[in-house]
């Protein structure tokens, strides 16, 4: 139902969404509720020229108002309008966060700048020399020093994909080489990677969501592993 002009409301709403629909430079940081006067005029909303009726989620008619020589518009109404629907418009309740078009990437982690659980100096390096696999050099932004039997480390279940590649080098006594990924609190073995010299390199990516302590072993059939584990990442959890 349409309001009639110049009608006076009390309106309650959050402060901060009130700034993000808005958009206003005043914009306040403050989280809590305040009372504002708004008003009502029959706003009428236009396109290159085609009327719009603004709705919610819901396909209720949410309607515009004024306050303080501000109009305010339904985000939804309006992106959907301009956009003609092209773009998603998405609430975080959590971060109180209005997402449109979707929601920005997760940060990729370095695995150099983790140390392994508990820390005992062996862990993924930042990349500072070269290796030699199928006579190609590789230079690689980290890698898991070789000759490393295993190492551990704490993701403490806020991790979704551990990735790396995995190689023998050139200069490896041990042609024959394996890595294995594990749950280090179930033993459970996630994966399994053989690997040769001469092989080509093996990307892989490994499903780590809910995982605690991710245990990283590496031998071979010989004294000692020469795998190269390297350019290892992590990705967070998507935050919904």
């Amino acid at each position: 139902m349409r309001i009639s002009k110049g009608n006076i409301r009390s309106f309650v709403l959050g402060v901060v969404i009130t700034a993000l629909i808005a958009a206003a430079p005043t914009a306040m940081a403050t989280v809590g509720k305040k009372t504002i006067d708004v008003v009502y005029s029959d706003i009428r909303i236009v396109v290159d020229g085609k009327e719009v009726t603004p709705r919610n989620a819901g396909g209720q008619v949410v309607e515009p108002f004024s306050y303080e020589g501000t109009t305010y518009l339904p985000v939804r109404a309006a992106v959907d309008a301009i956009t003609g629907g092209n773009k998603s418009v998405d609430w975080d309740q959590d971060t109180h966060t209005i997402y449109i078009g979707g929601k920005p990437a997760q940060e990729i982690v370095d695995m150099s700048t983790m140390q392994t659980y508990p820390y005992n100096g062996i862990g993924f390096r930042a990349g500072d020399k070269q290796f030699g696999v199928r006579q190609q050099t590789i230079t690689p932004f980290n890698y898991l020093r070789v000759g490393t039997e295993s190492a551990k480390f704490l993701l403490g279940g806020s991790y979704a994909t551990f990735q790396c590649t995995i190689a023998v080098p050139d200069s490896a006594q041990n042609t024959d080489q394996w890595v294995i990924f594990k749950d280090a609190d179930s033993k459970t073995e996630l994966k399994r990677i053989d690997v040769k010299r001469g092989d080509t390199p093996v990307e892989v990516s490994l499903d780590v969501a809910g995982v605690d302590k991710l245990l990283i072993e590496l031998g071979s059939h010989g004294t000692s592993s020469g795998s190269l584990v390297y350019n290892a990442t992590l990705t967070p959890v998507p935050q919904l």
